[in-house]
């Protein structure tokens, strides 16, 4: 005895091929990368990226975390973002990496707003003499101005 099948699509297909798009492996990078990150530091002989480093670990002057803090205080609103793009782009069908770009864009804001206020500690009234400002980790403004992102094929 013969059997039949009949197949019908309620978009399960395409949900399957949108589902593999966005598997493509795509990397948020959120940060001094890139041109800025080789970029020579107008105020001494380092490079920007030297200067962030110093500043995010400690390293010879204060530590004062622009970029770690900051995730470790966003967490769960990074994840609820995070989850917003998958579910729009498994949902609705929306590419990813636009999702993505806005995510490091808005990223980039908030840490740069964050910087703008004074990371802790306060500069030594040594430093505020010498810059003529109180406000930490700004100085030539080049630091916090070569914060960026982009978005990368695969693990950076």
């Amino acid at each position: 005895m013969a059997a039949s099948v009949r197949v019908t699509d309620r978009g399960a297909n395409d949900l399957l091929r949108r589902m593999k798009e966005a598997g493509e492996e795509l990397t948020v990078r959120v940060g001094v990368i890139g041109d800025e990150a080789e970029a020579q530091h107008q105020a001494d002989d380092l490079t920007v990226v030297d200067i962030a480093t110093a500043h995010e670990f400690g390293v010879g002057v204060p530590q004062r975390s622009w970029l770690r803090e900051w995730v470790d205080e966003n967490e769960p609103e990074l994840q609820r973002r995070m989850r917003a793009i998958a579910d729009a782009v498994v949902k609705r069908g929306l590419p990813l990496k636009p999702g993505l770009d806005a995510f490091g864009e808005k990223a980039v804001g908030e840490i740069k707003q964050r910087i703008s206020g004074s990371i802790p500690p306060p500069n030594s009234p040594v430093t505020i003499a010498r810059k003529g400002s109180s406000t930490t980790l700004i100085n030539t403004e080049q630091f916090r101005s070569s914060i960026t992102s982009d978005v990368v094929k695969g693990r950076p």
